[in-house]
C-alpha cells in the first residue's frame, strides 16, 4: 500500500478529497493529512510519502515552499488548487497532475493512473522522458490562465474608480436589497449590481453555489457544514452563513456529502 499525504488547510476539503481517493482507488493508499506547513513538513520528514496531494495557498504558507524544504523526502506530487496560474511552476516538482478545484473524479482517476505509470517507470529505471511526462506538460500548459485575463476578474466601483477582484479571492457574495456585497478574506466591496447579476457573471465557475436567497458562496473556502433544521456553513475565514432548505440538496450533491 502506497503512502499518500494530503496537504490542505481546509478540513472539509481534505476530508472530501480523502473520500474521493478512497472511492477512486480503494485499498491502494494509506492516507495522511497535514493541515498547515509545519504539520506537513513533520509528516513528510517522518513518512517520506510516495505521493503528495498539495494545495498551493495554505493560509500564510505556500505549498511550493514546503516542497523546496523537503527535497529528497517525497517522490511525486499532484497539485490540488483553485489557482490555475501556477501550473507551469508546478511542473518542476515531480508533478504527476495539476487538478483545479473543484476536483472532478475522472480527473482524479487519470491522475492516479499517471502515478501508477510513473512508479512503474521508476522501478524500470527509465532515464528517458516518458510519454506520460510529456502529456503532463501539455496538460499543465493548457491549464494556465493569463494573469491579466479579464475572464478571471470582476470589476467593482470603489471611491470613484473601478478596481479588479480575482474570482479566486471571493469567499462569498451577499445580497443587500438592491445591491450586493462582494466579500473576500477580510474585506467587503459594495456594489450597485444585484446578487443575481454576479451569479450570472460567475456561472462558468462551478465552485460558486447559491446557498440561500441572500448568499452565493465559493465552495473552495468551506471549512465545515452543520446539518440540521438550521443548517449553516463555516468558511475558512470564520464567517458562518445560513443554508436554506431549497438550496441544500444541490449544495450537498455538489460536495458529495
Amino acid at each position: 500500500m502506497k503512502r499518500c499525504l494530503i496537504v490542505e488547510d481546509i478540513e472539509m476539503a481534505a476530508q472530501s478529497l480523502k473520500l474521493l481517493i478512497e472511492k477512486t482507488a480503494p485499498s491502494e493508499f494509506e492516507i495522511f493529512w497535514g493541515q498547515d506547513a509545519d504539520e506537513a513538513i513533520e509528516i513528510i520528514q517522518n513518512l517520506k510519502p510516495d505521493l503528495i496531494f498539495m494545495d498551493i495557498q495554505l493560509g500564510g504558507a505556500n505549498g511550493f515552499d514546503i516542497l523546496d524544504k523537503m527535497k529528497g523526502y517525497y517522490k511525486h506530487v499532484i497539485f490540488t488548487t483553485a489557482y490555475s496560474e501556477y501550473a507551469i511552476k508546478a511542473f518542476k516538482y515531480h508533478t504527476i497532475h495539476y487538478l483545479t478545484k473543484p476536483i472532478n473524479r475522472n480527473d482524479l482517476a487519470e491522475a492516479i493512473e499517471r502515478f501508477k505509470n510513473r512508479t512503474e517507470e521508476d522501478l524500470g529505471g527509465s532515464s528517458t522522458i516518458s510519454s506520460s511526462l510529456i502529456d503532463g506538460l501539455k496538460l499543465l500548459t493548457s491549464q494556465v490562465v493569463k494573469p491579466n485575463s479579464s475572464s478571471d476578474k470582476i470589476y467593482v466601483l470603489e471611491d470613484g474608480a473601478f478596481i479588479s477582484i480575482d474570482v479566486n479571492d471571493i469567499y462569498y457574495l451577499e445580497a443587500q436589497r438592491s445591491y450586493c456585497d462582494i466579500c473576500c478574506y477580510d474585506k467587503k466591496y459594495n456594489n450597485t449590481k444585484t446578487l443575481g447579476h454576479f451569479q450570472t457573471q460567475l456561472s462558468e465557475y462551478t465552485q460558486f453555489k447559491r446557498i440561500h436567497k441572500s448568499f452565493v458562496v465559493n465552495c473552495n473556502y468551506i471549512k465545515s457544514i452543520k446539518k440540521g433544521l438550521n443548517s449553516t456553513i463555516e468558511l475558512s475565514n470564520g464567517v458562518v452563513l445560513p443554508i436554506s432548505g431549497s438550496e441544500k440538496d444541490d449544495l450537498y450533491a455538489y460536495l458529495g456529502i
